[in-house]
């Protein structure tokens, strides 16, 4: 079993346990898995190439859940592993992926993350460290530069922080590339776009 994504990140949603339940339900419906969220064990999916499972935890005032999505798909095997733990004051949500095949010399796997962080990070404030996770790139131009700058060089910056800058021959490929990048990078870095003169306001601020 290999771990191809990891995210971990704090979240200030206070009834983390029960929002974890509804967003896992919804990200299975959206990946078109009829399978009911069980309260504890395992439950199987209809067609029998999948299942859910649950574990939960209390001690005190901590609550914790882990949900795992396994699916069997041409002699792969990918398990989605969620964890959540909520304490008075925070909660954390862990996000693995993983992926055990029979063939240990075929092709690397395309990777992407999965669905369901993008869900965590939009139904609440998510943080790696300092920083505030998006789920979605942001555009900025000269005027707003100094967002990016105070994002930058923050000391407790939990996260990488990709720019896309200004093509000169292709003024929409900085948000075409911004693009993609946060597609593939959700949860684990932030990106942004620069456009108009802000790749020259960017090089002088730093």
């Amino acid at each position: 079993m290999s771990t191809i994504y990891r995210a971990v990140f704090s979240t200030d949603d206070s009834h983390l346990i029960t929002s974890t339940r509804h967003l896992f339900g919804e990200w299975l419906s959206r990946k078109g898995i009829n399978v009911d969220v069980p309260d504890s064990g395992r439950a199987e999916c209809t067609d029998l190439t999948c299942y859910v499972e649950a574990i939960h935890a209390e001690d005190a005032e901590v609550r914790a859940l882990r949900l795992r999505l396994d699916e069997e798909v041409t002699g792969q095997r990918w398990s989605t592993i969620v964890t959540t733990m909520i304490g008075p004051n925070e909660g954390w949500v862990w996000i693995d992926l993983e992926r055990v095949s029979d063939d240990v010399y075929g092709p690397p796997p395309i990777i992407a993350p999965p669905g369901i962080v993008r869900s965590f990070i939009s139904a609440s404030t998510s943080q790696a460290g300092s920083t505030v996770l998006h789920g979605e790139y942001r555009e900025i131009d000269e005027d707003r530069i100094d967002e990016l700058i105070r994002e930058l060089l923050d000391p407790e910056r939990g996260v990488p922080i990709v720019v896309a800058s200004r093509d000169m021959a292709d003024p929409a490929a900085a948000s075409v590339r911004a693009g993609a990048l946060a597609s593939a990078l959700v949860g684990i870095a932030n990106v942004w776009a620069l456009k108009g003169t802000a790749t020259s306001a960017f090089s002088k601020a730093l």
